[in-house]
């Protein structure tokens, strides 16, 4: 049957669907909840901590991480809680929001790049390795995001259903977005593990918050792309993941930046630091700012 009204009538899969729709919603509303929730008791140690730093990446990467791609969720949880909808608006979610994952993953993989680096005493070779796979990883998601906006369109849902339908024209590719994300984060988690290993008998209060908030961050952003693979190829799991991947994503590369520069400006006179590992252990406090 044909709708006149942009509609998808009403079929056998309605209630499956209206069913799912209703828990994502759900769902994403509650991390949304979540990350601004995390924004407000932080904000005193934003202030305090990431205010004072002179302009430069990290800086940027938090500042973007914390207000415009939380803008992103913000808009892309209203825009599927919402009906009416109209087409345009649903269009515009399919093409723009969707973006929104690669700028989540790309800041977390930028920061935990410069954690790296900085443990690695800043050698060139490692900066030049990451900066290389950091680039390639971000071709690949864009690319593949690309192909996968030429073959999707966006329509309405069913009548009363808040939010749009995505579908494809063929099999869904997104998926396929998160595979270098994962590859990348895998490397930078390899090179933590081995300079951990190194100092497992010289472990400090900086490299272990480092390998802490490192080990966690890469569990959950590991699961969550993994799980949301699995859904979008064979549709197993019960709700998408991939909104709440990104939220405690976000939340966890601003915890991470304020975290290790918490230590930094807690401890003046650098007695927490390794100079030979962390080459901001050995500068003044107007000099930490660069590193993070």
């Amino acid at each position: 049957m044909s709708s006149t009204t942009g509609y998808i009538p009403l079929d056998s899969n309605a209630p499956w669907v209206f069913s799912r729709v209703t828990r994502n919603n759900y769902v994403d509303i509650a991390f949304i909840m979540l990350v601004l929730y995390d924004h407000v008791i932080t904000l005193g140690e934003e202030i305090k901590w990431i205010w004072t730093l002179r302009w430069g990446l990290p800086k940027i990467i938090f500042l973007t991480n914390r207000y415009i791609i939380t803008s992103f969720f913000v808009l892309s949880t209203v825009s599927q809680t919402i009906y009416p909808l109209t087409l345009s608006v649903c269009k515009f979610v399919g093409s723009f929001l969707t973006w929104s994952p690669i700028f989540t993953f790309s800041a977390a993989e930028l920061l935990m790049i410069i954690r790296v680096c900085s443990l690695y005493g800043h050698r060139k070779l490692v900066i030049w390795f990451l900066g290389i796979c950091f680039i390639l990883a971000v071709t690949s998601s864009v690319v593949t995001q690309v192909l996968f906006l030429r073959s999707f369109f966006a329509t309405l849902w069913y009548e009363h259903l808040p939010g749009c339908y995505i579908n494809y024209d063929g099999a869904p590719i997104q998926w396929h977005t998160w595979i270098p994300s994962i590859s990348l984060e895998g490397i930078l988690i390899l090179f933590m593990a081995r300079k951990v290993i190194f100092y497992r008998h010289d472990m400090n209060r900086t490299i272990t918050v480092i390998a802490r908030d490192s080990a966690i961050y890469f569990v959950i952003l590991f699961v969550g792309i993994v799980l949301t693979v699995v859904d979008a190829v064979h549709d197993y799991i019960p709700i998408s993941l991939l909104l709440p991947t990104q939220c405690i994503t976000s939340i966890a590369v601003g915890r991470m930046m304020m975290n290790i520069r918490g230590l930094i400006l807690d401890d003046p006179d650098h007695t927490l630091h390794l100079a030979r590992t962390l080459e901001f252990a050995s500068r003044h406090d107007s000099d930490l700012e660069v590193e993070e």
